[in-house]
C-alpha cells in the first residue's frame, strides 16, 4: 500500500463540477486521485488499480447507488476505506452507510466547513487500513507456515489478534477462522470428556434416548448418514438436551462444536476427495486463471458481480477477499490443498460445484460444476446448500455471535446444522 503522502483516493459522484472540486482539493493535498462518475465506472477502475480510499456519493443514476456502491467494495475488500459524501441522503441513509461499512458519512451542505476534519478522516481510516491489512498479513502467514518455531510463534500472534478488542471484526473472524482449525483435537477432546461424564447422570439412558428419537424424527436420512456424523451428532444432541436443566453443567460450548463437527464429517465422507481432484485438474487452474484479473491477481470484477448477483437476496454472507484467498490456494497448493473449514467448503460450492457463466472481456465463460457434484436437484439447491455450510461457521463464531451459550442462539445453530446435513443426504459419491 502506499503511504499517506501518495494515497491514491478513487473519488465517484455524477456531478462533475462536485467531482473537480473534490479533486482538486485533494491534488492540493498531494493526494494520487482518480475519478468516476457512476458504480460501474468505479468498479472498472478499482478493477485496473485498486486506490487505498473511496469517496462516494450517495444519489447518482438511482437513488442508493452509493450504497449499493459500499456495499460490492466491502465484499471485494473488508478493509478497503471508504467515505460517503451525501447532498440530499437522510439520517437512516447515513446509519446505513455506516452498517455496510463506511468510515465516515459526511454531508455536502457542511462539507466546507468540515474540510479540515475530512482530511483528518482520510489519514485516520488510511491508518486505521494499513494496521489492519498487517495484522491480516499476520494470519496469512501462519496459515502459510509449516510446522516449526515459526508457525509456534505466527500462531500466538493470531492468538493475541483474538484478544485485542481494537481489531478489525473482519481481521479478527479470520484469525478465529484459523485458530478454530487448530483447536478442533482440542474441542474433540473436550466434547468426549464431557459425554464421559454424562454418561454418570442417572438421566443418561432417558436423555440420550430421546436425543436418538429427536434426530430420527427430524432427520429421516439419520441412518444413512457417515458413522462419524451419527456419533458427532448424537454426542450434541445429547448435550443440547441437558442444556438448561436445574444443576446441569453448561455444555454449550461442545455442544456448538460437535454439531459443527457433525457437518464437517459429513463434508468429507459425501465430497471424497472432490475438492482436491478440482484443484489438481489442469483444465480447472485455466478457469481459475479467468477468474482472476491478469494485471492485480485479484478476483475479476465479472466473475465477483455474478457471484453476488448468485446470492442477492439470500441473506449469504461472504467476503471477495475469501474468495480470492480461496483461488490462491486452489491455485498454488493444488494436491495439498485443504479447505480451512466448512465456510470454505461453502464458497467452493458456490463458485465451482453449479452451472453458471459470466462474461469477461467480451468473451463468455462457463462453469459448468467442475467439482462434480452429485444428487442435487437445482442450482438453487447447491446455492442454499453453500449458504448453509457459510451460515454454521459464521454462527460457531463467538466474534460474530458471542452469546452461543445461550439456548436460543445454540438452538440457531442447531438448525442450521440439521438443514445442511438434510441437503448433504442428497449429495451423491
Amino acid at each position: 500500500m502506499s503511504t499517506d503522502q501518495t494515497m491514491t483516493i478513487l473519488i465517484v459522484d455524477d456531478n462533475a463540477q462536485y467531482r473537480d472540486a473534490f479533486t482538486r482539493a485533494l491534488l492540493l493535498e498531494d493526494y494520487d486521485v482518480r475519478a468516476a462518475a457512476d458504480l460501474d465506472e468505479a468498479l472498472r477502475s478499482i478493477q485496473a488499480q485498486p486506490p487505498d480510499l473511496v469517496v462516494t456519493d450517495l444519489q447518482m443514476r438511482t437513488e442508493r447507488e452509493g450504497l449499493d456502491l459500499i456495499e460490492i467494495l466491502k465484499a471485494f475488500d473488508p478493509l478497503l476505506p471508504v467515505i460517503m459524501i451525501s447532498g440530499v441522503g437522510s439520517f437512516e441513509e447515513g446509519a446505513q452507510a455506516t452498517k455496510l461499512g463506511a468510515a465516515h458519512v459526511i454531508h455536502k451542505s457542511r462539507i466546507e466547513d468540515e474540510m479540515a476534519g475530512f482530511f483528518e478522516t482520510i489519514r485516520t481510516a488510511h491508518a486505521a487500513s494499513l494496521k489492519s491489512r498487517e495484522q491480516l498479513a499476520t494470519v496469512t502467514q501462519a496459515r502459510e507456515q509449516e510446522q516449526g518455531a515459526d508457525r509456534d510463534a505466527c500462531i500466538t500472534a493470531v492468538k493475541a489478534l483474538l484478544a485485542d478488542p481494537d481489531v478489525d471484526p473482519y481481521v479478527k473472524d479470520e484469525a478465529y477462522d484459523f485458530v478454530t482449525t487448530l483447536g478442533n483435537p482440542e474441542l474433540m477432546r473436550e466434547s468426549e470428556n464431557n459425554m464421559q461424564a454424562a454418561t454418570t447422570s442417572y438421566r443418561y439412558g432417558e436423555l440420550s434416548s430421546a436425543a436418538l428419537a429427536r434426530l430420527q424424527g427430524e432427520l429421516p436420512d439419520y441412518d444413512d448418514l457417515a458413522e462419524e456424523t451419527r456419533r458427532a451428532l448424537t454426542t450434541a444432541e445429547y448435550l443440547y438436551g441437558t442444556q438448561g436443566e436445574s444443576g446441569a453443567p453448561d455444555f454449550s460450548r461442545s455442544s456448538a462444536f460437535s454439531y459443527s463437527l457433525a457437518v464437517e464429517c459429513e463434508v468429507r465422507a459425501r465430497l471424497k476427495g472432490r475438492i482436491t481432484r478440482l484443484a489438481n485438474d489442469p483444465v480447472n487452474r485455466r478457469l481459475f486463471e479467468a477468474c482472476l484479473d491478469v494485471k492485480t491477481r485479484r478476483v475479476d470484477i465479472a466473475f465477483q458481480q455474478s457471484l453476488m448477483q448468485s446470492v442477492r437476496g439470500r441473506g449469504i454472507h461472504f467476503t471477495i477477499a475469501s474468495v480470492n484467498y480461496l483461488l490462491s490456494g486452489l491455485m498454488s497448493r493444488k494436491g495439498k490443498f485443504k479447505a480451512d473449514g466448512i465456510k470454505d467448503v461453502g464458497l467452493v460450492l458456490l463458485c465451482f460445484a453449479r452451472e453458471y457463466s459470466f462474461s469477461r472481456w467480451g468473451q463468455q465463460i462457463k462453469v459448468s460444476n467442475p467439482l462434480r457434484l452429485k444428487g442435487l436437484r437445482s442450482q438453487e439447491e447447491v446455492i442454499a446448500l453453500a449458504g448453509l455450510l457459510i451460515a454454521l461457521q459464521y454462527a460457531r463464531n463467538p466474534y460474530v455471535h458471542p452469546d452461543t451459550g445461550k439456548r436460543e442462539n445454540l438452538a440457531s445453530l442447531r438448525q442450521i446444522a440439521l438443514e445442511c446435513l438434510k441437503t448433504l443426504g442428497q449429495v451423491r459419491t
